[in-house]
């Protein structure tokens, strides 16, 4: 069973949920750990950990072709994790850090991630395995936030404790 956590959840292909990482956990601390939810069976899979320590609440992102992306709590490195092939492999490591970021996709399939304790973004291209950097947030979003795809292909990046939010407009870049 899957122990419990705070890390990043998505759901994947075939209605199923994954959950990569975690901290503050009954696990012990940052974990590595990350497993795939089947409602139907109602049960936890491990699928292993994209080969390195701490996941932790890094930044995990579903790409359009239903691959699993996950950062490094004290880095750039990241993985990708392939549910048809049940396989990680190391991917381009971001220019900054990933560790407590929020992360969305946009609608041509590149992922926006925000970087640790600031208010640079970053964009990751998966069909060329490569970063770039984005414009700054006009506001610092802070390390714990969460991200959502809009129906107009923007992405609304909300702070915790009173960080405040954006949005981010793929169209204008800003």
């Amino acid at each position: 069973a899957v122990a419990c956590r705070v890390g990043r959840a998505v759901s994947v292909p075939a209605r199923r949920g994954a959950v990569a990482g975690g901290e503050y956990s009954d696990a012990g601390g940052d974990t590595d750990k990350a497993e795939i939810y089947d409602p139907v069976a109602n049960t936890w899979t491990s699928i292993g950990n994209p080969g390195w320590g701490q996941v932790g609440d890094a930044a995990a992102t579903l790409l359009a072709d239903g691959r699993l992306l996950v950062g490094y709590l004290s880095d750039g490195r990241t993985a990708i994790y392939d549910p048809v092939a049940n396989t990680w492999t190391a991917m381009a490591s971001a220019p900054l850090d990933i560790g407590d970021t929020g992360s969305a996709s946009l609608p041509d399939g590149r992922i926006l991630d925000s970087t640790r304790f600031g208010n640079q973004i970053q964009i990751y291209d998966p069909t060329t395995n490569a970063w770039s950097m984005g414009q700054s947030m006009p506001l610092r979003i802070g390390d714990e936030n969460a991200w959502a795809s809009l129906q107009n292909g923007g992405i609304l990046a909300v702070g915790f404790n009173g960080d405040g939010a954006a949005i981010y407009n793929p169209a204008t870049k800003t």
